[in-house]
């Protein structure tokens, strides 16, 4: 409730789909892939361990499927030898997971274990409302070190005075929040370890951008001026004929396409935007398109999320004020948001409905 359950929530928003990417598209025909993809559903909904994936076949066929993928990496034996180091922990959840592969574990530990932990908490959380216990919910979100942030404090009213549960566009303003959080932890943790500064672009800055005059996020607008700023290029008819290359859309259509990406008016894809980075990369430097990469799957996700609370249907949350917010919580210092930890750890476990084994 306060933190996305399953990385694929994420993934999702910016037009991704986790269980394509690793079975391919579903097939129902004989041979085909649909148990996979029936176990994978399955798995995610009620967070499956390995052990018991290995017990039906279409388990074994979204394991095999991992496997598969591993090889084509041409993994080092260095990597094979931290995931053979796993522990239980590590694998426990899909967050856990992920966070694993990634192996942010060896650069940001602590803000591994932030977010491992706010998964967990989220889960048993969510566990309390679905079970009918919605003032337990409820208290666990007022103790968050951001429940005084606008959107949290939305999200609270809007809990107390519903009888039932919410839509579920309604709980995504609180997963980001949580997001934000770990963000912020991330953020301090860097600069304990001494990252250097001078980058090309600033996650406050995305939070921050707006479009003049309406005061909505432009998140696709910052992208495209830190991009043209990396690259040297000042006009945007420039910036269209080299970044969006490649297409059989004339000059002429692919300026209009620009325009309409920075004035808000149409938000491009997550791959155009990774399409515009790697057509730019001969014109920055290494380190700039690199970073680069991280600012347009920011801020594709950023605007995406905004645009989504925007269309909601009947929701009364103000979509910027999510994005306002990010300042609040980038003030809170690390040992209060360890406190979401601490008293994580101090309740009693809840084996939420989707974490533990289904009837």
């Amino acid at each position: 409730m306060y933190f996305p359950p399953h990385p694929s929530n994420v993934y999702e928003i910016v037009g991704g789909s986790f269980s394509v990417d690793l079975l391919g598209r579903r097939v129902s025909d004989v041979g085909g892939n649909e148990a996979a993809h029936k176990a994978y559903q399955r798995a995610n909904k009620f967070n499956i361990p390995i052990e018991q994936l290995k017990r039906s076949q279409g388990g074994r066929a979204i394991l095999e499927a991992y496997r598969e993928k591993f090889q084509r990496l041409n993994a080092k034996q260095a990597d094979r030898d931290w995931f053979a180091a796993a522990k239980p922990e590590d694998m426990g959840t899909a967050w856990s997971s992920l966070l694993f592969a990634t192996k942010y574990a060896k650069t940001l530990p602590q803000t591994v274990h932030f977010m491992r932990e706010l998964a967990k908490g989220a889960t048993a959380c969510r566990g309390h409302w679905n079970k009918g216990e919605r003032e337990a919910a409820i208290q666990i979100l007022a103790e968050l070190p951001w429940a005084h942030t606008n959107t949290m404090q939305w999200y609270l009213g809007a809990l107390r005075a519903s009888q039932e549960d919410l839509p579920e566009i309604w709980h995504l303003p609180a997963e980001m929040a949580g997001l934000c959080a770990a963000v912020q932890m991330a953020m301090i943790e860097s600069k304990e370890l001494g990252a250097r500064g001078g980058r090309s672009w600033s996650i406050d800055e995305l939070m921050a951008a707006r479009h003049p005059g309406t005061g909505h996020l432009a998140a696709i607008r910052y992208f495209i001026e830190r991009t043209k700023a990396a690259a040297g290029i000042e006009t945007q008819k420039e910036l269209a004929e080299i970044a969006l290359a490649g297409g059989n859309a004339g000059v002429e259509t692919v300026q209009r396409e620009v325009k309409a990406y920075r004035a808000g008016k149409r938000i491009p894809s997550l791959q155009v935007c990774l399409n515009i980075v790697e057509n730019m990369k001969s014109r920055t430097p290494e380190q700039s398109s690199w970073e680069l990469f991280f600012l347009a799957a920011a801020a594709c996700f950023c605007q995406k999320v905004f645009n989504r609370c925007q269309n909601a249907r009947g929701l009364t949350l103000e979509p910027i004020a999510l994005f306002d917010d990010f300042q609040a919580i980038r003030e809170i210092p690390k040992a209060r948001l360890q406190e979401a930890m601490s008293r994580n750890a101090s309740r009693e476990t809840i084996r939420a409905p989707y974490s533990s084994s289904p009837p």
